[in-house]
């Protein structure tokens, strides 16, 4: 018999289970479950962005991945719509899972707050990074349930009050919001430290000077075959001669059912380690970012796990390389994922051997908007990491895929 909630309080409680989950695989301590109106549990899933103590995938958290679950699944399992699925996480979505679950059409249920990269950041309900109907959608289907334990875990509920199978007037119980709050809280900053655990800039080493037979360059070329086949005159400054492999992945993302939407990643000396599109045909949260910083993040993984000599010192941290997207992030649900991306990437402070990690070639919006709409973001992307994409500076670059 399929798994089934019947309170608030319950289904909760399997996602401060997932939390736990993540918590002992030593990764952030989130968890969520996907629940449709009928209390049917679909899935549940932990926080998998550290696996065996490396960092395997910055966008594994268990929001995004239920998402992505969905739509693998909803034509072969007979899934409900999207708009009768309810998201009911451990811990207010960041800004990429919050992109997510409005991209998708779900529905959220939130455990505890997060005032530092919870897109509920400043708690009053009003989404101030959000836009619009983007911003709309958000207060029509996100809930934060009303919490009564007699002491500081008290709060009224703010958002949707029609969020079937968690009735008006269902609460959460304080201990249950303690636990999702506090186990989440142990271990941040340890595990923050972990992802930025990497070699300083001046003891990266060449790439290029590896032969095609190194372990390193046969594993870049299985996630790229065209690894390492442009180099930027100018480290950090991407020119027009990256144009073809930006178009071809344009292309491949209009095949793939995108919006002509890729991404390279220029690693700290200006050679290309990867560009790739989108995958929205198959989910429609794949967008062209997370392509690329999942595939980084496992090709590194998969040749430590082999003990490969010398790894991150010629696949250094995303931080000091340069991300050129073929599209700039616009206000809308998309653009907030992919900018979420980004910082669930960093995960902390950029470095000033790279004045612009991110870049675009075609705005998606006035870059005084994207500045804008930057400092509207949660602490943990406006204030610690500093998100600013700008428009890269090579006009050839621009024009090429004007």
């Amino acid at each position: 018999m399929a798994e089934k909630v019947t309170s608030t309080e319950s289904a909760m409680t399997l996602a401060a289970l997932q939390a736990m989950t993540a918590n002992c695989a030593g990764s952030f301590s989130v968890g969520g479950a996907l629940v449709d109106d009928n209390g049917n549990v679909l899935n549940k899933m932990s926080n998998r962005v550290i696996q065996n103590g490396r960092t395997n995938d910055p966008t594994a958290h268990g929001e995004r991945q239920l998402v992505d679950w969905y739509y693998a699944n909803k034509d072969a399992l007979g899934l409900p719509p999207p708009e009768q699925v309810t998201v009911v996480t451990s811990l207010d979505p960041c800004c990429m899972c919050a992109g997510a679950i409005l991209t998708a059409g779900f529905k959220v249920a939130v455990g505890a707050l997060d005032t530092y990269a919870g897109i509920n950041y400043d708690k009053k309900f009003t989404f101030p990074s959000l836009r619009g109907s983007t911003r709309t959608q958000a207060i029509n289907t996100f809930a934060y349930p009303e919490v009564e334990d007699g002491g500081c875990f008290n709060r009224a509920r703010q958002g949707s009050l029609n969020i079937p199978p968690l009735p008006d007037g269902s609460k959460l119980d304080g201990k249950t919001v303690a636990l999702c709050g506090s186990i989440f809280a142990a271990t941040l900053s340890q595990i923050r430290d972990k992802i930025n655990d990497d070699l300083p800039h001046d003891q990266l080493l060449d790439i290029g000077t590896l032969p095609p037979a190194s372990p390193i360059i046969q594993e870049l070329n299985t996630h790229y075959g065209q690894a390492l086949q442009y180099r930027a005159a100018k480290a950090f400054v991407p020119d027009a001669g990256l144009a073809p492999f930006l178009k071809e992945g344009v292309a491949e993302d209009l095949k793939n059912g995108g919006t002509g939407h890729a991404v390279a990643m220029l690693d700290n000396r200006g050679y290309l380690l990867l560009c790739l599109p989108g995958a929205e045909g198959l989910s429609k949260i794949r967008r062209a970012f997370l392509e690329v910083t999942r595939s980084y993040a496992q090709l590194r993984s998969k040749l430590l796990s082999q003990n490969v000599p010398d790894v991150l010192k010629y696949l250094g941290h995303p931080k000091y390389c340069t991300f050129v997207m073929a599209l700039g992030p616009d206000s809308e649900s998309q653009g907030l994922l992919e900018l979420g991306a980004y910082g669930s990437t960093m995960e902390g402070p950029l470095t000033q051997e790279n004045p612009s990690p991110l870049q675009y070639v075609k705005p998606g919006m006035p870059q005084h908007d994207l500045d804008e709409f930057c400092t509207t973001l949660p602490p943990l992307y406006s204030q610690t990491i500093k998100v600013r994409p700008v428009q890269v500076t090579d006009q050839a670059l621009i024009h090429s895929l004007g």
